[in-house]
């Protein structure tokens, strides 16, 4: 425990601002948690966990009575499962019922923890802050519904949290249009959100710079006690990058970016364009799939018309001939009628599918039969199958006509699909570790028969 901090009936008091919470002390929880002991890496030799089903409908959460002795803002630290990890499930917090943390999307790594009992799955994070009142505060950790692992279980640890008083500061310059991107007839306009209600009336600076740091406008913002946002009007923008700094006096208190964009009626439409980007949405973007919708918003706007998605076939076929659509899916609802064309690129086999120390399936029908499955499925909304990436590097271990095989496989089986969508080549790299000559075999075994398109990543350094 910390210094200055007892634990007593379940509600935690402190005589400092700083307080230790363990995971297994809750005042109430909804599911059927465990407490695995013995774990002397841990804080108090053990971890609260939970592996195992969740019914439609529940609601998973854990509930902690902790008393504070000042009202204000209280960082959140958490040693837990890993965040946005397709293995464990990720979750919110929240002070009272008030506004959630999202711990996916506003988390920061603290650092690793090292453990023999649950290794490379347990980390420290800063998850945000709250505002408490003066007394007893109720947290709650709330598992995310949408966030089961690929065989529909929860995966959840949690070994303790601390709450830290800190400083009156803008917890967030929210934008009034998604990521931050305006089109330029709408003008320019953020919730400025603070930590906790302001001490006293006081004036906050902004500074508003260009992609090149030259000073665009400066002003100042009159902000009455006891606020806890004030809504920005900035006004309209030439198109352009800008970053944003708010300060407290001398001191920094918050900072973000925003980009304004030629106003989508009013640009000649294009059916294709070479504008593209490697979503990878999949992988790389947190949370819950409104986020992938503002990412797709955003993507819009900035004049991109293909995106480059990485769905895998794992997910798919866990098991030989079984097809399990539900991940896939809820990955691709997003994309539905969004106006962008979507090619997916695969790369990786199922273990069943494939002998030790090989990437390639044995059997290049089960690559046929996939692809030809998925195809169908999602007709209109994938246009375009990509077979494997960067193939010519240590990503494929089969060598060349190996390789050729499987293309041609997984293209007759888009083709087969009478989906109408594309089949290109997997993406060469530009330092390829394979021998010279290795993309001229490829063509030499008839590959450019199979495919609509060629594709090299030149690995550019901007």
């Amino acid at each position: 425990m910390a210094t200055g901090m007892i634990t007593l009936f379940g509600i935690h008091m402190a005589a400092s601002a700083d307080v230790h919470v363990e995971a297994g002390s809750y005042s109430s929880i909804t599911f059927a948690a465990g407490n695995r002991v013995d774990t002397p890496e841990f804080s108090n030799g053990d971890i609260l966990y939970y592996i195992g089903e969740k019914a439609p409908g529940s609601s998973f959460y854990a509930d902690y009575k902790v008393t504070v002795p000042r009202a204000g803002a209280y960082s959140v630290t958490a040693v837990t499962t890993l965040l946005a990890s397709k293995y464990t499930t990720d979750y919110m917090v929240s002070a009272n019922g008030e506004e959630e943390l999202d711990a996916a999307t506003d988390a920061v790594l603290v650092g690793n923890v090292a453990s023999k009992t649950y290794p490379d799955t347990v980390q420290k994070y800063n998850i945000g802050a709250l505002e408490l009142k003066k007394g007893e505060n109720t947290i709650r950790f709330r598992l995310r519904d949408d966030d089961l692992r690929q065989d529909g279980i929860v995966a959840f640890y949690m070994d303790y949290f601390e709450l830290k008083e800190i400083p009156f500061a803008v917890k967030k310059a929210e934008p009034m249009a998604d990521l931050g991107v305006f089109e330029q007839n709408t003008g320019v306009s953020f919730d400025i959100k603070f930590n906790s209600a302001a001490p006293d009336d006081m004036s906050l600076k902004f500074i508003i710079r260009d992609f090149w740091n030259a000073k665009v406008t400066e002003d100042v913002i009159k902000v009455k006690k006891n606020s806890h946002h004030f809504r920005l009007e900035l006004g309209t923008f030439e198109p352009g990058w800008y970053s944003m700094e708010i300060y407290n006096g001398e001191s920094l208190a918050g900072s973000c970016t925003f980009a304004v964009v030629v106003p989508q009626a009013s640009r000649k439409k294009y059916d294709d364009t070479p504008f593209a980007m490697d979503f990878a949405s999949d992988w790389l973007v947190k949370g819950s799939k409104d986020n992938v919708k503002r990412y797709l918003k955003a993507a819009k706007l900035a004049g991109v018309t293909w995106l480059r998605e990485r769905f895998r076939w794992s997910e798919i076929e866990a098991k030989d001939g079984e097809f399990n659509y539900d991940i896939m899916d809820a990955a691709v609802e997003p994309f539905k009628n969004s106006g962008i064309h979507v090619l997916n690129v695969f790369h990786d086999t199922p273990g069943w599918a494939r002998a030790r120390g090989r990437d390639l399936p044995s059997d290049m029908f089960k690559i046929y039969r996939m692809m030809k499955n998925v195809s169908e499925r999602y007709k209109g909304t994938i246009d375009a199958w990509e077979a494997w990436n960067e193939q010519d590097t240590i990503f494929l271990a089969e060598p060349v006509d190996l390789y050729s095989a499987f293309l041609k496989a997984a293209s007759l089986g888009v083709a087969d699909s009478n989906s109408g969508a594309r089949s290109v080549i997997g993406g060469f790299a530009g330092n390829t570790t394979k021998k010279a000559g290795y993309k001229d075999l490829i063509f030499a075994n008839g590959a450019m028969d199979y495919i609509s398109a060629n594709n090299y990543h030149a690995h550019i350094n901007y």
